[in-house]
C-alpha cells in the first residue's frame, strides 16, 4: 500500500513565515559563500605573493596581475 501525503493548506501568515524564514537562510548561506572567496582569496594572493619574479614568469604571469588572478581564482 503506497502512502500519499495530503495537501497542506498554507495560511498567508504561515506562507509569509516560510518565505521569511527562506529569505534569512539563504542569506546566511550568501554571507558563508563570500567568506569562502575571501578565504579562498587571500591563500591564493598568499601563495602568488611567495614565487619569485622567475617562477611567476615560468607560469606566465607578471607580480602586477596577481590580484586580478587571485581574483578569478575566488570568485569564479
Amino acid at each position: 500500500m503506497a502512502l500519499v501525503a495530503a495537501p497542506i493548506a498554507l495560511s498567508p501568515d504561515t506562507a509569509a513565515s516560510s518565505r521569511a524564514a527562506y529569505q534569512a537562510v539563504s542569506f546566511v548561506y550568501d554571507q558563508i559563500a563570500r567568506i569562502q572567496n575571501w578565504i579562498e582569496l587571500r591563500k591564493t594572493l598568499a601563495l602568488l605573493d611567495k614565487l619569485s619574479d622567475h617562477e611567476l614568469n615560468d607560469i606566465g604571469l607578471t607580480r602586477g596581475q596577481i590580484i586580478e588572478i587571485a581574483r578569478k581564482g575566488a570568485f569564479n
